[in-house]
């Protein structure tokens, strides 16, 4: 069987109801780690975001062929996956249709939240940047700490309005972020709750 896996140009969506697809993702920034409440499961449990979908964590192989031969018997059950290249392997995220992404920041009263305030620190504001190290990559992350809270770095963009609107994003779903101000631009940070500093 030959799989269906998908280049990232590929522009259909990633959830087809006539043909399971696996999207093989490359890069830390193509995707967001989270986490997702399931109906069958009592606990949060580890997820990735892609595309406005929800995939929880599958299994880690070091072997490509290996990984390959799962995808395979994944695909022909009818389950839409991605895999993401990791330094020892590769790791396997399963599509969850029933997934709900888990509110790291709770809302209050019925606040839109278009509203909700996001930090805008200075080049010089109260926080240090740093290399963070998050479970499921074995590379450091560039990040910063700022409240005692540690956050990698998504994206740095000319404009602080396309920087607001990517920052927004990321808390209607769920996140917290903030944006740093510098002579490069802007910078779009994503908290990273299981994050530990790399001294």
């Amino acid at each position: 069987m030959s799989l269906q896996l998908r280049p990232l140009m590929d522009s259909s969506p990633v959830i087809s109801s006539s043909q399971p697809k696996c999207y093989l993702l490359t890069n830390r920034q193509q995707y967001r780690n989270c986490y997702i409440t399931l109906v069958d499961e009592a606990k949060p449990i580890a997820a990735i975001e892609y595309q406005d979908a929800y995939f929880s964590f599958f299994k880690t192989v070091a072997d490509r062929a290996r990984a390959d031969q799962l995808v395979a018997k994944l695909l022909t059950k009818g389950n839409s996956l991605v895999m993401v290249e990791i330094p020892r392997g590769v790791s396997l995220w399963i599509y969850e249709p029933e997934a709900q992404p888990l509110l790291r920041q709770p809302k209050r009263g019925r606040q839109p939240a278009s509203s909700v305030p996001i930090p805008v620190l200075s080049f010089q504001g109260n926080h240090q940047p740093c290399q963070i190290q998050v479970p499921d990559l074995d590379k450091p992350l560039t990040g910063l700490v700022y409240a005692n809270q540690y956050y990698s770095l998504l994206r740095v963009v000319r404009d602080m309005g396309q920087a607001q609107s990517l920052a927004q994003r990321l808390i209607t779903r769920g996140n917290q972020a903030l944006i740093t101000e510098s002579s490069y631009g802007y910078s779009v940070w994503v908290w990273e709750p299981d994050a530990k500093v790399i001294d």
